[in-house]
């Protein structure tokens, strides 16, 4: 998925480089960037010496919607799907104001490799904690509408599926804004 280029020369952060937020005062420490999509690029991070992943936006709005559905996530009764939130701050620039929040660090195998790795007997187990957890999530009022291998990722050592990736997820109802067309 592509982002707007403004962010990525506003915030193209080497390793080593340091974060404070505005409001919390909370410092992070960039390790590397995970990942990168259409409303922000996430980041592995150190702070309080514990990894956490960090996603940075100049689209408040959509911080804001996905901290709601990482909120959400924590609600449903003894699934954790998503990322529990931490925290979420302003990060004050020379150039302007950028949002961003500090989630869980998840550490596992991406599913496919998981998969290769164990072997396809593996897929029906993971797939069946994935619809029990969607099936709560459901309950809750949200659909998770950017379902695909690259958004799941297995812990280790308990082997639970969980899902990295929220920005696709939304109110029953309501369109749904993030999806890769091929799933």
């Amino acid at each position: 998925m592509m982002m707007n280029n403004t962010l990525r020369n506003q915030c193209n952060l080497l390793p080593g480089s340091k974060i404070t937020g505005k409001w919390n005062k909370n410092t992070y420490t960039i390790i590397k960037e995970l990942g990168q999509g259409a409303n922000g690029i996430v980041y592995l991070a150190e702070s309080n010496n514990k990894h956490v992943a960090l996603k940075i936006s100049d689209n408040g709005v959509s911080i804001i919607s996905e901290m709601n559905i990482l909120k959400a996530f924590s609600k449903v009764q003894g699934s954790a799907l998503g990322p529990s939130l931490l925290e979420a701050d302003d990060w004050v620039k020379n150039k302007g104001i950028l949002s961003f929040y500090a989630m869980e660090y998840i550490i596992g195998d991406g599913f496919l490799e998981f998969i290769h790795r164990k072997g396809p007997s593996w897929t029906g187990v993971l797939m069946l904690q994935l619809l029990t957890s969607l099936v709560s999530l459901h309950k809750q009022g949200w659909v998770f509408g950017d379902l695909k291998p690259e958004n799941l990722i297995v812990t280790m050592p308990s082997c639970t599926i969980r899902c990295i990736d929220v920005g696709g997820t939304t109110l029953i109802g309501r369109s749904i804004k993030e999806f890769t067309e091929f799933f």
